[in-house]
């Protein structure tokens, strides 16, 4: 209070009001202390990465996937994948039983797969647009029969395809 006011009656200019160095030393430690921490955050935890595609029941007891053809060479037999049917029923956790190594367009996706294929290559575009301009992968994975999904169910699937550190992922320009 007494600085205030020797600075509001000085008659002077350039006349700084001081600052205590007793809190200022304590906040600058505390500063520097949270930016290290987040920084090492950043740099070490590592989170899932995956990819996200359009699934359609193909048949009783199976799934088919189509993924970007820029992911095929993310997606391997055995990783997790999950499906999240659009009817609201609850999401599947499955494994990919085959992977395509053909890169499919849209109108080779219809014939494959027939009406749910229709449904497929056009599912996350608009009424006119393919979901996949540039191509897919199609992906196959065993529902079983008790999951009792209708054939032509469509839903968005997910599959996990690595970790990375966060200050990896937020890297402009890293494909992988």
């Amino acid at each position: 209070e007494a600085a205030l006011q020797e600075f509001a009656s000085a008659q002077t200019r350039g006349r700084l009001l001081q600052i205590s160095p007793r809190w200022s030393t304590w906040a600058f430690w505390v500063l520097a202390f949270t930016l290290l921490t987040g920084f090492a955050f950043v740099a070490l935890v590592p989170i899932d990465r995956h990819v996200s595609g359009s699934g359609v029941v193909s048949s009783p007891g199976h799934l088919s996937v189509v993924f970007p053809a820029e992911d095929r060479e993310r997606i391997e037999v055995g990783q997790t994948l999950w499906f999240l049917p659009e009817d609201g029923s609850s999401a599947l956790e499955l494994q990919v039983a085959s992977v395509s190594s053909d890169v499919l367009s849209a109108n080779a996706i219809r014939s494959r797969l027939g009406e749910p294929g229709e449904r497929l290559a056009t599912h996350g575009g608009s009424a006119d647009a393919d979901a996949f301009p540039n191509g897919g992968i199609m992906v196959l994975a065993d529902i079983g029969p008790a999951a009792g999904l209708a054939v032509g169910l469509i839903g968005r699937a997910d599959a996990k395809v690595g970790r990375r550190s966060l200050l990896r992922a937020l890297t402009p320009g890293d494909a992988k």
